[in-house]
Formats: structure tokens, C-alpha cells, sequence
């Protein structure tokens, strides 16, 4: 009896070390997406390419730090110095950005639809091309940012700093722009359509041959 079922026993031994080693993989892998990155100091770190979904960097120094083409989704920035950060071609889906400090970053071609980015410093960033529908940019502060070409349909730009930003050809659809501020931005070629500009600030802003007929203005809109 004992000899004839041997390959029991061994079969109930090898699923035994199949699962403790997928144990320790599944356990590697949640290691590596928690791993003690938040207020840390990573000043210039290479994160490039990496899948980081759901990591924590909340309150981090990441100046000049490379997330170039990596894979953030749902990942933790909020109130992390992102100055000069290279972020081309990183999906940020759903990453939280609130406070965070963007100033001077590389976001050329980035995802960050449906990301929340209250209160964001994009100064001076470049945003040419990169997807923002659906953000919450609420009180974020563009100023002299490059959005060229950006998609933000759907976005809520209210109360958003946009002075001297360069929007041309952007994609502000559906968008929310009430309160913003865009003193002398470049709007050249932008679709507008069925965003609000109540209470918005357009003066000496760019802004030819863009029909306003569909674009909910108030008495408070301040118009080039």
C-alpha cells in the first residue's frame, strides 16, 4: 500500500513548494510596490521603465529623477518635489499629484488621465501632447507651462493659474475653466467646445478664430 501510493505523497509535496514559492513571489512583488519610498530624499533617482503601480512617494524629493515610459498608475505624489523630473511617456491613470511640485518637469507624451493634481506647480513644465482628460487641475499653477497639443477634455481647470501658458492646438472640450487665469496664453487652434469660462480671465490672451457660440461665458469673463 505504502509503496503503491508514493506519487501522492510527492504530488501533494511539489504543490506544497509551488505555492510557498508563489507565496514568496506574491509577497516580493507587494514588497517591491510598498517599498519606503515616501519622504524619502531620491534627488536624481533612475526609476526609468519601471512598473510602480500603487507606490507610495507621497512628500518625496524626486528632483531631476527619471520616470521616463514607467508605469505609475495610482501611484502616491502628493506634496513631492517633482522639480525637473523627466516624466515622458509615464502613465500617471488615477496618480495623485495634490501639491506636488512639477516645476520644470519633462511631461511630454504622459498620461495622467483621471489624476488628481490639485493645487499642482507645473511651472514651466512641457506638457506638449500629453493626455489630461478627466484631471482635477483644480487651482493648479501652469504659469508659462508648454501645453501644445495636450488633450485636457473634460478637465476641471476652475481657478487654474494658466498665465503665458502655451495651449495651441489643445484640447479643452467639456472642460471646466471657471475662475481660471489666462492673461496673454497662446489659445491659437484650441477646441473649446462646451467649456465653461465663467468668470475667466482672457485678457491679452491669443485667441483667433476659435468660435465662442457653444461656450458658457458670464458677465464676469473677461474676454482678449
Amino acid at each position: 500500500m505504502r509503496g503503491r501510493y508514493w506519487w501522492r505523497a510527492a504530488a501533494v509535496a511539489g504543490l506544497a513548494l509551488v505555492w510557498a514559492g508563489g507565496g514568496w513571489l506574491g509577497w516580493r512583488y507587494l514588497q517591491a510596490h510598498r517599498a519606503p519610498y515616501a519622504h524619502k530624499d531620491l534627488t536624481s533617482a533612475k526609476f526609468i521603465g519601471r512598473a510602480l503601480g500603487g507606490a507610495d512617494f507621497s512628500g518625496t524629493v524626486l528632483i531631476q529623477a527619471d520616470f521616463s515610459n514607467a508605469v505609475l498608475k495610482q501611484a502616491q505624489f502628493r506634496g513631492a518635489n517633482l522639480y525637473g523630473a523627466k516624466l515622458r511617456r509615464a502613465n500617471l491613470t488615477g496618480a495623485k499629484l495634490a501639491h506636488a511640485n512639477l516645476g520644470a518637469s519633462l511631461l511630454n507624451d504622459s498620461t495622467l488621465t483621471n489624476a488628481d493634481l490639485k493645487f499642482a506647480d507645473f511651472t514651466a513644465a512641457k506638457l506638449n501632447a500629453a493626455d489630461l482628460s478627466g484631471a482635477d487641475l483644480d487651482h493648479a499653477n501652469f504659469l508659462g507651462a508648454d501645453l501644445k497639443g495636450a488633450n485636457l477634455k473634460g478637465a476641471d481647470l476652475s481657478h487654474a493659474h494658466l498665465v503665458g501658458a502655451n495651449l495651441e492646438g489643445a484640447n479643452l472640450q467639456d472642460a471646466n475653466l471657471e475662475g481660471a487665469d489666462l492673461r496673454a496664453a497662446n489659445l491659437r487652434d484650441i477646441k473649446l467646445a462646451h467649456a465653461n469660462l465663467g468668470g475667466a480671465d482672457l485678457t491679452d490672451a491669443d485667441l483667433p478664430k476659435v468660435s465662442l457660440s457653444d461656450v458658457r461665458i458670464t458677465e464676469t469673463t473677461k474676454l482678449p
